[in-house]
């Protein structure tokens, strides 16, 4: 039968250390892939928020008519970005005054006049991010809905970055920490390293290790209290056979041998 391995002290503390530092780090990247895309979404709505209220404050009516003079200021800053287009559609109840007639539109009731509104959707099969916002005309019950929308080319190209990043400097920290671990519990085990190494070279007697120890010249004690008793016992015969004690002696030796050989001398010669 193979015999079972000892753990390791040392491989138990690194594990007990290291196990939850990595559990804590990456706890740590979560939070930071989540504040990683709050970041990026809030940078690019609020170019998409500058865009839809610069169209917003050129809406007018002429001729009981809704007008609206882009400026090119309002899509410029959209279209300064690399990989991504940029869509927008200005609509009143149904009808378009101007834009992209198939852009998907938000609920004019869910936005409050001049509040801005941004969610996810789809345009002719590519994901877009929509900025919409609402503007009272002079005479028109219903508010004006502007919208922008803007491929996620250039978000999805800046998140990636940073969560290879992340991932980078997760990985580092916890590289690090192992190292860190690794030489700080074998500094503290020193010295019981070298107490078990001390242990295991120490001589006994003549030289002798502990392993080699001969246990046959280790005196029984229990086979000289045995013939120190029986040397007692026929001692006690030989002075006195029809002592009443005799049986008692044989009985309890150790007791009654140190009992016999503590009286008197003459106390024999008395009995005769």
């Amino acid at each position: 039968m193979i015999a079972k391995r000892a753990p390791s002290l040392r491989r138990a503390l690194l594990l007990n250390l290291l196990v939850p530092t990595s559990a804590l780090a990456v706890a740590f990247g979560l939070a930071g892939l989540l504040l990683i895309n709050k970041t990026i979404e809030s940078a690019y709505d609020r170019v998409l928020d500058g865009s839809a209220k610069a169209i917003a404050e050129k809406v007018a009516v002429e001729d009981e008519e809704i007008t609206v003079d882009l400026p090119q200021v309002a899509l410029g800053m959209l279209e300064s970005r690399a990989n991504d287009s940029v869509y927008y559609s200005v609509s009143h109840g149904q009808a378009l005054i101007t834009g992209y007639q198939d852009l998907p539109r938000a609920e004019v009731a869910a936005i409050p006049i001049g509040d801005v509104k941004h969610f996810d959707s789809s345009y002719r099969g590519i994901a877009v991010r929509v900025a919409a916002t609402t503007q009272a005309v002079y005479g028109k019950p219903l508010p004006v809905l502007i919208e922008v929308a803007e491929t996620m080319n250039g978000r999805t190209a800046v998140q990636r970055q940073l969560l290879l990043a992340l991932a980078a400097l997760e990985v580092a920290i916890i590289a690090t920490a192992a190292i860190l671990v690794w030489f700080a519990v074998r500094r503290g085990l020193s010295p019981l390293v070298d107490l078990g190494r001390e242990i295991d070279t120490r001589q006994f007697g003549r030289g002798a290790s502990l392993d080699r120890l001969d246990l046959e010249h280790i005196p029984d004690r229990s086979t000289s209290a045995g013939a120190r008793d029986e040397r007692a016992v026929r001692s006690s015969r030989s002075r006195d056979p029809g002592d009443p004690g005799l049986h008692r002696r044989c009985l309890a030796p150790d007791e009654d041998a140190a009992r016999f050989a503590a009286r008197p001398s003459g106390a024999a010669a008395t009995r005769h």
